[in-house]
């Protein structure tokens, strides 16, 4: 499996991160076949369980090739959202960090205000969206670590 860049830092920032999708034309770089394929750019746990699953399995924006077969990791910015764990995670593809750092930065000091503003706005629904930790990975296998971290950490609390 080939790692394809694609390189878009517009991460959905609403609030309460409902899932989010776009569709983007990919060129394979085994054969050239152009396709418009689905990517997330948020997932929200409550919402969509089935996309966890997914994404545990290493199967969210993946490209494969409807002419070849040919499968690629499509790297994208992805905001995980989980109110049950209280936890956000924000995957930005470690790329960026040399590609685009000002704008990486610009992206992270304005979601920490977006979910400052949120907490504050409706701290008063839940106890975990007061508490909601958010955290910045660089690498899809940090996410689903991460995810798994803290899933384990929620049955084992006290």
């Amino acid at each position: 499996q080939q790692t394809l860049v694609m390189v878009t830092l517009e991460p959905n920032q609403k609030g309460i991160s409902m899932t989010s999708t776009a569709n983007e034309k990919i060129v394979c770089s085994a054969c050239g076949a152009r396709q418009e394929i689905e990517l997330y750019e948020s997932i929200n746990a409550l919402e969509d369980p089935g996309l966890v699953q997914k994404l545990l399995a290493g199967d969210i924006n993946l490209f494969v090739c409807n002419a070849c077969g040919h499968t690629a990791q499509v790297e994208v910015p992805l905001l995980y959202n989980d109110l049950r764990l209280g936890v956000k995670i924000q995957y930005f593809p470690a790329i960026l960090l040399d590609k685009e750092p000002e704008n990486l930065c610009k992206q992270y000091f304005g979601m920490l205000a977006e979910m400052k503003s949120f907490q504050e706005e409706f701290a008063f629904m839940a106890k975990s969206i007061r508490n909601q930790g958010f955290y910045v990975v660089f690498s899809m296998e940090e996410i689903v670590a991460q995810i798994k971290f803290r899933a384990l950490l929620d049955r084992h609390k006290g």
